[in-house]
């Protein structure tokens, strides 16, 4: 494949996307859905060249709006015999998720846990992650319509509102598969999919049994294509489904090489969540640290309130490669009368 077509490959992916349809999702997501791979899919656990990776996400949503959502990640995972076929990983991954008056927030404790076997050019992966999920809710910071007696808002007026219960928890469960190839020493592709929400479990404040989470799919793919020497495009598309509702992201960024030592690497993207916001992304990478910020612009009907402003994100990936010794065998000195 010529460089010219990888270009025009390349650009025609990020065209696409505004032809696409979709639309919204339930749980937490990230726009820079690449740069959270546990929570993209377990069988990414270990899918990188070192020894730990240390992720951090941070998502400040709709900031026009009072207590919008405010969404935190941070995992830590390895892969263990790097030098085998058969390689497992484990990860840690913990999620926090707050919005609103009454502060909703829902906490997440994964422990993802994976394998990839390589074959020639592919490397096939798969993934589980159990979670322990809390959810919770201050109603007492909550108003109702009950609280008004015609005239104004009165706090000691019952809201008839109460829930069984302010705080449950339950275990949830997640499973995928991935698929690394490698084209040529230009082009290589990255596939995957995985399903969340296993266990169908419950989630309510009041206790109804016919209140359970959907199962939720995301399918993906991404590649990183060598344009010139120093100039790589690494398009991405996204797509997950939860029930009736949907979200398909699409785009790519490009990245820069510099120095090899110090500042390796800049970033400058773009995406479109289809029917709701386009992304704007840029970032660099500076020694074993890969940093990228993105804002979303907000263009569906919800524009009217928002003003377009949709949210900062913000990811931070470490990853930390322990210098291998090399055992040197001895050197003997050879007599001199030889």
């Amino acid at each position: 494949m010529k460089k010219r077509d990888i270009l025009k490959y390349s650009l025609l992916f990020i065209v696409a996307a505004c032809l696409a349809s979709a639309g919204y999702a339930q749980d937490i997501h990230f726009s820079q859905f690449f740069n959270s791979p546990l929570n993209l899919n377990p069988a990414s656990a270990g899918q990188f060249d070192g020894d730990y990776r240390f992720v951090g996400n941070h998502k400040q949503q709709w900031r026009s709006f009072e207590d919008a959502y405010s969404t935190f990640s941070v995992s830590v995972d390895r892969a263990f015999y790097q030098d085998k076929v058969l390689k497992p990983a484990i990860g840690l991954l913990f999620n926090n998720d707050v919005a609103g008056d009454g502060d909703l927030g829902s906490m997440h404790i994964a422990l993802p846990l994976a394998a990839s076997y390589q074959w020639e050019k592919m490397i096939f992966r798969l993934g589980l992650s159990p979670t322990f999920v809390q959810h919770g809710l201050n109603y007492s910071a909550l108003t109702f319509g009950n609280q008004y007696d015609g005239d104004q808002y009165d706090p000691t007026l019952p809201s008839n509102e109460i829930p069984s219960l302010e705080r449950f928890s339950y275990f949830d469960l997640a499973g995928g598969i991935g698929l690394d190839y490698r084209y040529n020493d230009s082009i290589s592709f990255y596939f995957g999919a995985s399903a969340n929400h296993l266990m169908a479990p419950q989630k309510t404040f009041y206790s109804n049994p016919n209140v359970v989470l959907n199962l939720r799919w995301q399918w993906y793919v991404t590649a990183n294509i060598q344009l010139t020497d120093d100039i790589f495009a690494q398009p991405a598309m996204f797509f997950m489904n939860q029930g009736t509702y949907r979200e398909f992201n699409m785009g790519s960024n490009f990245r820069f090489d510099f120095n090899p030592l110090g500042l390796r690497s800049v970033y400058a993207g773009v995406y479109m969540r289809a029917r709701d916001a386009g992304i704007l992304m840029f970032g660099m990478d500076y020694n074993q640290i890969i940093m990228q910020i993105s804002y979303d612009v907000n263009f569906s009907g919800l524009r009217v309130i928002s003003n377009g402003r949709g949210g900062v994100e913000l990811s931070l990936i470490y990853i930390f490669k322990q210098t291998k010794i090399q055992n040197i065998p001895p050197i003997r000195k050879c007599p001199d009368f030889i």
